[in-house]
């Protein structure tokens, strides 16, 4: 994948992880807890597929990694990037 692909791709994974963490978090309350369990594994496996796709972007291309993973690369988002290491904190 050429370099400006794998950078829109990897800021999308991000992107689209903090989204499902954030509306994982918003059901919460929703939820009965046994909903909420099932949910939780199914927005994990989402989640799971999406750094899935980022690792191999950081592979190819290790100066995408965001700071956040250990990387070099600044995420564009000051929002963004905070969703990002609070979701990793939370990992």
């Amino acid at each position: 994948m050429n370099l400006q692909s794998a950078e829109s791709t990897s800021v999308l994974a991000c992107k689209l992880s903090a989204a499902l963490d954030a509306q994982l978090a918003s059901i919460r309350h929703d939820c009965a807890p046994e909903e909420f369990k099932r949910q939780r594994r199914l927005f994990g496996a989402a989640m799971a597929g999406l750094l899935d796709i980022a690792n191999a972007i950081y592979r190819e291309h290790p100066g995408l990694k965001p700071t956040q993973m250990g990387g070099p690369y600044v995420l564009p988002d000051p929002v963004l990037a905070q969703s990002v290491a609070r979701l990793l904190r939370d990992a």
